[in-house]
């Protein structure tokens, strides 16, 4: 029995990116650039195999549909 919740692990965002879907990434490609517009300072980390970004604490994440926890899809598109 696989016990790991998440069946996909990505090094960096860049892998990240290259997973999603051509409509998942249009929103995750666009919403951090509004984000970084308004405010350069703010950081990009991946954790639990999506971006979060955070200035001292965590203000912002993305979960696109096609990254699952667990085996239940319980949202549609992406999830901020």
């Amino acid at each position: 029995m696989n016990s790991k919740i998440q069946s996909v692990s990505f090094r960096n965002v860049d892998e990240f990116l290259d997973y999603l879907t051509v409509d998942e990434l249009k929103i995750v490609k666009l919403l951090p650039n509004i984000i970084f517009e308004g405010s350069p300072h703010i950081a990009e980390k991946l954790s639990y195999n999506v971006p979060f970004y955070k200035i001292n604490k965590t203000i912002f994440s993305m979960w696109p549909t096609s990254i699952l926890w667990g085996k239940t899809k319980s949202y549609e598109f992406v999830r901020h």
